[in-house]
């Protein structure tokens, strides 16, 4: 082999390296990840207490359903075209047929819960309650139903007539607009 030859096949390589090294993608290069946003960042993201309940129990409120608070954050997927997790939190005096229907294992598949015992954790990892729910871990003076297979969970307090519901989950619905 010639000494051109060979000086030529050294600076293509060289060049090579060189070039590769360059273009190779460092982490400032790389898009980055985007955060998950909070549909409820937004106060026209929101949803009235009554469609909160109608998604939470797949009926619309009876008419001695008196729903004192709900709230229902949705976490969207990178792309921002779904939903990767969603939490709702409702407090209701409920009526006897929607107490009726939360107790029947067959409707919602809830079982009671030993009170001031540890209650199962949700499936995703969910954030603080609102201020006006109570702590699940000191629900004495509730009876306490929950699904062994999601994360529903409700919370009764009979002697005042009081309900606390809240589940959590993974995405398959469009984000809420």
């Amino acid at each position: 082999m010639k000494p051109s030859v060979r000086i030529t096949s050294l600076l293509v390589i060289v060049v090579g390296v060189i070039l590769a090294i360059a273009l190779w993608p460092r982490p400032a290069d790389k898009p980055a990840a985007a955060e998950p946003t909070s549909v409820l960042s937004s106060p026209a993201h929101t949803l009235p207490p009554e469609e909160i309940f109608r998604r939470a129990f797949w009926r619309q409120p009876a008419v001695d359903d008196r729903i004192l608070h709900g709230e229902r954050r949705e976490t969207l997927a990178e792309t921002g075209k779904s939903v990767a997790r969603w939490q709702w939190f409702l407090a209701l005096r409920p009526s006897r047929e929607l107490l009726r229907s939360l107790r029947n294992p067959e409707t919602f598949g809830l079982l009671p819960v030993k009170t001031g015992g540890p209650i199962r954790h949700w499936p995703v990892e969910p954030q603080p309650a609102p201020a006006w729910f109570p702590a699940i871990e000191s629900a004495f003076d509730f009876e306490v139903l929950q699904s062994p297979e999601s994360g529903l969970t409700v919370l009764y307090n009979p002697k005042k007539n009081l309900l606390f519901a809240t589940d959590s989950g993974s995405g398959f619905a469009a984000p809420v607009r």
